[in-house]
C-alpha cells in the first residue's frame, strides 16, 4: 500500500466531554474526542470517497465495525475492526457509531486526542451550570492545538461559549476574574476525589474583551427569548435571528437550549 500519512485532528474537529464534576461544583474534568462525522470527513479527504468503506458484525451479541481501506497496489481491501459500547441516548445506534470511532482510531484518526492532559480540570463559575444544576452541554470547546513531531499535543486551549479562555497548556494560570465567582448550589453526586493539581484557569487577552462581552449579551438575550417562547414558530424565528450572529460556541449554547425547549412547546 501506498504511504499515506492519516493527518492530525483540527482544533474545530476535536469536542470537549465533561468526565466528572466535583461534589461540590467547584469543577469538573473534560476529555477531548472526536465524532463519526469527523471521522467520515478524514477518510473521505485521504482516501476518496470510493476509497473506504464500512460494515457491522455481531459477534458473540458485541456489536463490531470493520473499516476497509483499497490499497491500489495489491487491488485488495485492507480493514481494521473494532467493538463498540452502548451509549445512554440510542443503544443501536451508540453501538454503532462508537464502533465506527473506534475502528477509524485503528487506522490512525484521531489517535494523538490519548496523549492530550491528564490534568485537564477546569474551575467552574455561575455561567457553567444550567438551570438542571448540571454542566452545560457543548459549552467548552478547543480553540487552538499544537503537535510534535511525534504527533503528541504540546499545546492545547479551551474556552467556553462566551470565548473566554479556560484552560492552557502547558502554561496556565487561575485568574481572580473566574475563581472567585459565586459558586451554584452542590447537586452533582460524584464522589471522586478534588484533583491533586490546581484546575487550570485562564482569561481572554485585553483585546479580545470587547467583542466578548458583546457576545455574552447576545447568547442570554437569545437565552432569555426562548425561555419566554410558547410555540415552535417562535423558536424557529430565534434560530433564523441569531444563526450566524454569534460565535460557533454561542451559537451551539443557543442551540441547545432551542432542542430542550422545543420539547415543551406547541406545535403552531
Amino acid at each position: 500500500m501506498r504511504n499515506v500519512e492519516i493527518r492530525t485532528l483540527l482544533a474545530e474537529e476535536i469536542q470537549c466531554r465533561v468526565l466528572q464534576t466535583a461534589k461540590n461544583n467547584s469543577w469538573c474534568q473534560l476529555a477531548l474526542y472526536k465524532d463519526a462525522r469527523c471521522d467520515q470527513a478524514v477518510l473521505d479527504e485521504t482516501f476518496g470517497i470510493f476509497g473506504w468503506k464500512r460494515s457491522h458484525q455481531l459477534i458473540d451479541t458485541e456489536l463490531f465495525c470493520t473499516v476497509e481501506i483499497y490499497d491500489e497496489t495489491t487491488k485488495q481491501w485492507v480493514s481494521k475492526q473494532d467493538v463498540g459500547k452502548e451509549t445512554f441516548t440510542a443503544k443501536e445506534k451508540g453501538e454503532a457509531s462508537d464502533a465506527f470511532k473506534r475502528a477509524c482510531v485503528n487506522i490512525g484518526i484521531g489517535r494523538e486526542l490519548y496523549s492530550a492532559p491528564k490534568d485537564l480540570f477546569i474551575n467552574l463559575c455561575q455561567d457553567d451550570f444550567g438551570k438542571d444544576g448540571k454542566v452545560r452541554n457543548n459549552w467548552f470547546f478547543v480553540s487552538d492545538i499544537g503537535y510534535n513531531d511525534s504527533r503528541k499535543i504540546n499545546k492545547l486551549f479551551i474556552v467556553d461559549a462566551f470565548g473566554r479562555l479556560r484552560y492552557s497548556y502547558p502554561n496556565a494560570h487561575t485568574p481572580k476574574t473566574i475563581q472567585n465567582q459565586e459558586q451554584p448550589a452542590p447537586s452533582s453526586e460524584s464522589s471522586l476525589p478534588a484533583p491533586t493539581g490546581t484546575p487550570q484557569v485562564g482569561i481572554p487577552a485585553p483585546t479580545a474583551q470587547a467583542p466578548q462581552n458583546e457576545e455574552t449579551a447576545l447568547v442570554q438575550k437569545a437565552l432569555s427569548e426562548i425561555e419566554k417562547a410558547t410555540t415552535i414558530k417562535h423558536l424557529t424565528d430565534i434560530y433564523n435571528s441569531y444563526n450566524g450572529q454569534v460565535s460557533k460556541g454561542g451559537f451551539a449554547v443557543i442551540s441547545a437550549a432551542l432542542s430542550a425547549k422545543k420539547k415543551t412547546v406547541k406545535k403552531k
